[in-house]
């Protein structure tokens, strides 16, 4: 049996909020919302079916923090968090905690703010789990999840910003990827680059070998922004599906994760059995008879009607027929022209355009020629207009044991040539290397490059 990684937002009606919470959000975070709490014992529970959780948020720069967590899960307290006194810069998508493997079954995790705080420090944004079932709303697949096969191997960067502090970007005209995935939808989320007309990202799409879909962004105002919707596949039948990514020009397409709507279940699908069909090995019933001859009586009496009726009407159409037949036309009748024959011609250009719900890009299914000329005129309302990348929100510390393994230290890629986006380097001014993987530098407890999630398993 599959199992798979289950995202869920601190907003969704499954998490239940006691005490006093407030709502938060920024453009970096998950759906761009987050929740928090300046009152001791304000608590959070999130009942799921799975083998292990974890929970993640933002963690504000304020010293001292004056703020802890505790998590429990059935009852028993698990761990606790507490961020650090000496952070200079707020992180984003930090591990809050994650459990030891558990049972397979129903769970219960309990979040308690057990120290308050006077603003708003430790900010709850996503839940994420291992399970085997399907009753979700969504999965999570990292850029780093060994489904996707990039070819060329694309260069991966690190960034507090980017969802599991990872993301991949393209090295070529031409790289692509390669997603297969069970479900019945995908969305595509990564970072936009900066840059000046006919100098943009430009990405085609394409699931189970069907029309490309172009992707090209409005120009915008900032130098690269983060978590932006690329591509959103709409319905799809309920199965196993692919998806390929291309570059189409030298400007960097990014992948950051992927959600995918799970398909149907078959096994709880099927229809119930008619309330009107015998139960196997039963018999039908009924607590009062009613006599056959109640029944036949009146089916005999309405069927001879009927019959008569049907005689009557027969010999009725033929008299007036012979009458048609031996009457004269008239002029009138023989002058009048008869209708033309008119063909209406088919219009075969349909359009295929599909914007993706929430945002004001355009996508058209369109040759390959004409990609160059594919572009939108509005700005994408889930673009943050001023967010830029500042590297030294990059924090590091050693990965404590857990079913959500850390990832071997991250390779330092080649810088991006000056002819593709300077702003890749002023963004990835500090790229984590094997001799930094595991910076002593004081921050939030993550792994340089983030925490993979539940490795994807048969």
């Amino acid at each position: 049996m599959t199992t798979n990684v289950a995202i869920v937002d601190e907003r969704d009606p499954l998490v239940h909020y006691a005490g006093s919470w407030q709502d938060g959000g920024v453009g970096e975070e998950f759906n761009g919302t987050t929740r928090f709490t300046t009152t001791q014992g304000s608590t959070a529970s999130f009942t799921f079916v799975g083998t292990s959780v974890a929970v993640f948020g933002t963690v504000a720069a304020i010293d001292p923090p004056q703020a802890s967590m505790e998590f429990v899960i059935d009852d028993t307290i698990q761990g606790t968090y507490t961020p650090p006194s000496n952070m200079t810069a707020d992180v984003h998508h930090a591990t809050l905690y994650t459990s030891p493997t558990l049972s397979n079954g129903t769970h219960t995790l309990v979040i308690t703010q057990t120290a308050a705080q006077a603003a708003g420090v430790i900010f709850l944004d996503y839940i994420m789990y291992n399970t085997t079932s399907t009753d979700v709303e969504q999965y999570f697949i990292d850029d780093r999840d060994p489904r996707i096969q990039y070819d060329p191997p694309w260069e991966m960067f690190g960034s507090e910003t980017d969802f599991q502090h990872t993301s991949q970007a393209s090295p070529s005209t031409g790289a692509s990827f390669t997603l297969q995935f069970d479900g019945r939808g995908i969305s595509y989320y990564g970072a936009i680059n900066n840059g000046s007309a006919g100098q943009v990202m430009n990405a085609s799409m394409v699931v189970d070998g069907g029309p490309p879909v172009f992707f090209v962004p409005p120009i915008q105002s900032a130098a690269l922004t983060v978590n932006n919707l690329i591509f959103n596949s709409g319905d799809l039948s309920s199965g196993n599906h692919t998806l390929v990514v291309t570059a189409e020009n030298d400007h960097n397409v990014w992948v950051d994760y992927f959600l995918v709507i799970p398909p149907i279940d078959s096994t709880s699908t099927s229809a119930p059995a008619s309330s009107s069909s015998a139960s196997s090995g039963g018999t039908a019933s009924s607590s009062k008879a009613v006599p056959i001859g109640v029944i036949v009586g009146p089916l005999v009496g309405g069927l001879l009607l009927l019959a008569l009726l049907g005689i009557g009407l027969f010999y009725l159409h033929r008299r007036r027929r012979r009458h048609r037949e031996i009457s004269p036309p008239t002029r009138e009748a023989l002058d009048r022209p008869g209708p033309a024959t008119v063909i209406t011609p088919f219009s075969g250009l349909v359009s295929s355009q599909a914007a993706t719900a929430g945002s004001s890009y355009t996508y058209r299914a369109v040759s390959s020629t004409d990609a160059s000329n594919v572009a939108s005129n509005s700005n994408p309302s889930n673009v943050a207009s001023e967010e830029v990348y500042d590297p030294s929100s990059l924090y590091a510390t050693s990965a404590s044991a857990s079913p959500f393994p850390a990832p071997a230290p991250v390779p330092a890629p080649a810088r991006a040539p000056i002819s593709r986006k300077l702003a890749n380097e002023a963004r990835y001014a500090h790229r984590p290397s094997s001799s930094d993987a595991r910076s002593t530098d004081a921050g939030p407890s993550i792994v340089h490059g983030g925490e993979i999630p539940p490795i994807y398993t048969e």
